[in-house]
């Protein structure tokens, strides 16, 4: 039968003690300290100061500490002041040092953040460093970082309004990867003109970036598709109404079923009923 040790003597005061009043240690066989409760706190207590407002002296483990207790620390309950939210109004109690250095006072949370908002936004705020500036495709005035339009020549107020401002400034000989050595018969024939990229994107925009015929919307997946041949009709090359998104599987597949040449709206309709889609499109 296995005895339970329920007593244990103190390495310290030589006391024989329930084992309640030992610390926890799992180094140790029985699993408790080798000094009661009452010795440990004796052995943290090793400064012995005197207390500022009644003058007894008492043992303590932080040699800077002032008070022997609570109620001997000033500015306790009793002498608390006092003040009124910012926001709502309503009254709170704080200590005398926390008013020091302060204008207004928050009875919560909210209603600091609320306060913040307005004490310190916009031109208030510390880090307040924005300038006007004209945006460079609308004209519309905007606040924009000091710093960034000193840096850079030409701003845009929005995405939209960059986009259209680099399509034309980058397009043409001012690309980049402008090659000087290809002709324009030979751009037309790669299609590589500004005129035919922006009837790209003017195709997806209008279709929502997604497949008419089976709404794939991946990025990088879709192609502008020319109802009538690319090849066979120079004027409407560029023309949106000659246009649909399909994806690259669906592009695949129409052309695998007509080929490459003579297509046409009638060929597009049928090749849609496969979803039970009809498109319809301006007449030529």
């Amino acid at each position: 039968m296995i005895n339970i040790i329920e007593e244990k003597e103190c390495s310290k005061c030589n006391e024989i003690k329930s084992l309640t009043e030992f610390y926890k240690d799992k180094n140790n066989n029985d699993g408790c300290d080798y000094y009661c409760k009452k010795c440990q706190r004796e052995k943290k207590n090793k400064y012995i100061i005197t207390c500022k407002t009644c003058g007894n002296e008492h043992k303590t483990a932080n040699k800077k500490v002032k008070y022997c207790s609570n109620k001997c620390k000033p500015q306790n309950a009793s002498q608390k002041i006092k003040v009124e939210c910012f926001i709502c109004k309503d009254t709170k109690e704080i200590k005398p040092s926390q008013k020091l250095g302060k204008k207004h006072h928050y009875c919560s949370e909210k209603c600091k953040n609320k306060g913040y908002s307005l004490l310190y936004a916009g031109e208030n705020s510390k880090r307040y460093n924005q300038v006007s500036v004209n945006c460079d495709t609308c004209k519309k005035e905007f606040k924009k970082v000091k710093s960034q339009s000193e840096t850079y020549e030409i701003s845009y107020c929005s995405n939209e309004c960059k986009a259209i401002g680099q399509s034309k400034r980058f397009a043409g000989e001012n690309h980049p990867r402008w090659d000087s050595s290809i002709t324009n018969e030979e751009r037309i024939t790669t299609r590589k003109y500004p005129a035919y990229h922006q009837w790209r994107n003017d195709t997806f925009r209008r279709d929502n970036y997604t497949c008419q015929c089976c709404n794939d919307s991946k990025g990088g997946n879709l192609v502008a598709h020319h109802i009538l041949n690319y090849s066979e009709h120079k004027t409407l090359r560029t023309e949106l109404s000659n246009s649909i998104t399909l994806c690259k599987t669906c592009h695949k597949l129409f052309h695998d079923t007509y080929g490459y040449t003579k297509n046409n709206l009638e060929q597009l309709n049928k090749f849609m009923d496969n979803t039970q889609k009809s498109v319809i499109f301006y007449a030529y």
